[in-house]
């Protein structure tokens, strides 16, 4: 009985390291001198993952097109999701890709255009999309309690393929 329930508590620790949503460290860098790092949350037990929250700042950055052209935009704290674009905001980006509003005022969304690459765009209309490939990067954090399931589950299985090993040599 105790065997039993020694693998059924090993199973859950396993089934929480493979089904866990992850978080994201970004980075964005985008024509201009825009950049951008934070963290993205995201929920759903397998791919697509939805982004749940997302948190972080840009820099400031001077337009290099559009209506905006040669001003300097302030930077600021990166206050959530956003809805423009039409974004799905999901991981892995798609052509819908993911928006994020900023404490300015300002909306960025960024998407996959082809291939593997993305782009930028803004409420500003001074990030056309066709000539800002932007360098995202997308780096998964391990949860931490999530860490330590595996853990324990792995210890678990070791003690526990030990001892039978250790029934099987008597």
């Amino acid at each position: 009985m105790k065997s039993l329930l020694l693998l059924i508590t090993l199973g859950l620790a396993s089934t929480v390291c493979i089904e866990a949503s992850p978080t994201y460290d970004f980075t964005i860098t985008a024509p201009g001198g825009f950049d951008a790092t934070g963290t993205i949350t995201t929920t759903g037990a397998s791919s697509p993952y939805t982004i749940s929250s997302i948190s972080g700042s840009i820099t400031g950055y001077t337009a290099n097109q559009g209506p905006s052209s040669g001003t300097t935009i302030t930077g600021g704290s990166i206050t959530g999701l956003g809805s423009y674009d039409a974004p799905d905001n999901e991981i892995p980006i798609d052509t819908h890709g993911f928006t994020f509003t900023v404490s300015n005022g300002d909306s960025y969304n960024i998407h996959l255009l082809f291939g593997s690459t993305y782009v930028l765009s803004d409420t500003l209309g001074n990030l056309d999309e066709t000539s800002n490939a932007i360098v995202l990067s997308l780096t998964s954090v391990p949860e931490t309690t999530t860490m330590a399931l595996c853990g324990i589950g792995l210890l678990g299985i070791g003690a526990f393929l030990g001892r039978r090993r250790a029934a099987n040599l008597r």
